[in-house]
């Protein structure tokens, strides 16, 4: 890994968007990479504490204690990582070539991420309409885009919803809540973030039920909306 993408990933742990930087270091590694392993692992302890963090169980020095651990662990992972080793394809090989080039993301280039803070995210005209009782708000989060999209998966998962496809590159989330007992219909989650700069990331989400005619939801839609948007933060 060249000195400006580590500069890039320790910078993201520096500003406490390890979410973020683990997963970028999954998606431009490949599977048989030694040290995937240990960057799962951190992220299965980072997840584990975010989860303790909800349930109220720890105070704040515990908090704070694991967190330094797993920033320190993925500082010191990122400032060790280096290519995968290959085996020279014959004996007469004077010269070995790294198996991989480490990518910062799917289309950014093997040097520094790209500064053009408008190269992802939703960019069209918001075309839904859904039902009657559809509930939606828009949030600005200070938080540059790619934090903020990990933030909005995270919220799914917080709220307990289901996810059920996303598009990084084009700025859209789809999650869902299962129909459950006789006459429920379930409800479809709709994320759209656009990047206003390079620090603000405008999210608009869209709780609506699964059924496009429903005329009342009780106040259902509403509730979620609430605690879905309690977690853009």
């Amino acid at each position: 890994m060249d000195k400006a993408a580590k500069r890039y990933y320790l910078a993201l742990i520096a500003a406490e968007q390890t979410g973020e930087a683990i997963e970028q270091l999954l998606e431009a590694l490949p599977a048989a990479h030694p040290d995937v392993a240990r960057i799962r692992q951190l992220e299965k302890r980072r997840r584990e504490l975010q989860e303790r963090i909800d349930l109220g169980t720890l105070n704040n020095e515990d908090i704070a204690r694991v967190r330094a651990r797993i920033n320190g662990g993925l500082r010191d992972l990122v400032r060790e990582l280096k290519p995968m080793p290959t085996v020279a394809e014959s004996a007469g090989d004077s010269e070995e070539e790294p198996a991989f080039q480490l990518q910062l993301h799917e289309t950014e280039k093997d040097t520094a991420p790209t500064t053009d803070w408008r190269a992802k995210g939703f960019f069209g005209e918001l075309a839904y309409t859904g039902s009657p009782t559809k509930k939606e708000q828009t949030v600005d989060l200070r938080k540059g885009y790619g934090a903020a999209y990990h933030t909005a998966r995270e919220a799914i998962r917080k709220a307990g919803m289901s996810m059920v496809r996303g598009d990084r590159d084009g700025g859209t989330l789809e999650a869902e809540i299962k129909a459950t007992g006789a006459g429920g219909y379930g409800e479809k989650i709709l994320f759209w973030l656009t990047p206003t700069d390079a620090a603000t990331t405008r999210i608009h989400v869209v709780v609506d039920s699964q059924l496009p005619t429903l005329a009342f939801d009780f106040g259902r839609h509403k509730t979620k909306l609430g605690i879905l948007v309690s977690y853009l933060r």
